[in-house]
């Protein structure tokens, strides 16, 4: 199931879980916070899956087609491509890529690549190339609104928190929403660690984290107190109590004997 906008037919390396990612750690969910449906987020999320499982699989002609370095330079190729379009959202010569051009056949180093392109809302047009529709209305064409996105000066609290909100919103403005959404995790994606203001966004006050950290706080505390109690023994009485702990064990020592005197009435 594709957006309500989508007219087609069809570092250091994070450990999560038992897989190794060459993506930054929050990438999950950043992609959770795309502003579309959870099936169309998770067909997202399992094609980045495949590039990751790809890399430095042996494909073609038993030789290693992706690498973490060549997946980084093919992912600015998508990035520089809806970044095009986010500039300059209604110039439809800007949606086309042209499938004999040099830099979309490197692309088909990607797994999936032309899956990926429907996915994100591209259609093939034809044998030579992938078109992503203009979704505007007639008056939105003729009143273009007169604002130009800087893609160096994004405020990412801003963005996703409007992008997040649907209602009374075309079809046209949830498809910038989204492209815009996916341009800033596509540019992040590789991130050792994201910008302040975008790690903000993505992990807000973690209260999970804070649970775990007054757990850890909590742990520390027995562990210093037992430690100060150990400390506070001088070297003779430890000595003696060792002494006196080891003959017991070996029998050479009854263990004293309770004072049943002190039973008696």
């Amino acid at each position: 199931m594709l957006a309500s906008w989508i007219t087609c037919d069809n570092k250091k390396i994070g450990l999560l879980g038992q897989t190794r990612y060459c993506y930054n750690q929050h990438w999950k969910r950043l992609i959770k916070m795309l502003p579309t449906g959870e099936v169309h987020q998770n067909e997202v999320k399992d094609l980045l899956e495949k590039w990751n499982k790809d890399i430095q699989k042996k494909r073609r002609r038993n030789k290693v087609v992706l690498t973490v370095e060549k997946l980084k330079e093919l992912t600015k190729t998508i990035t520089l491509y809806l970044s095009k379009i986010i500039t300059k959202p209604l110039d439809q010569g800007l949606r086309k890529i042209n499938c004999v051009n040099k830099q979309y056949t490197n692309l088909k180093d990607i797994p999936r690549i032309d899956k990926f392109l429907n996915t994100i809302g591209y259609q093939l047009s034809s044998d030579v190339f992938w078109l992503l529709p203009i979704v505007a209305s007639d008056e939105e064409k003729n009143n273009p609104p007169n604002v130009t996105v800087n893609l160096t000066k994004i405020d990412y609290a801003q963005l996703f928190q409007q992008a997040a909100v649907s209602e009374n919103k075309s079809s046209h403005q949830k498809q910038y929403d989204f492209l815009l959404c996916f341009y800033v995790i596509l540019k992040h994606l590789f991130d050792d660690t994201l910008p302040p203001d975008l790690q903000r966004v993505v992990v807000g006050d973690a209260p999970e984290d804070k649970q775990d950290n007054q757990t850890t706080g909590k742990k520390e505390s027995v562990f210093a107190s037992s430690t100060l109690k150990n400390e506070n023994e001088t070297p003779n009485e430890r000595e003696r109590e060792e002494k006196k702990e080891s003959k017991e064990k070996e029998g050479k020592l009854e263990p004293k004997k309770k004072n049943r005197n002190n039973f008696k009435k």
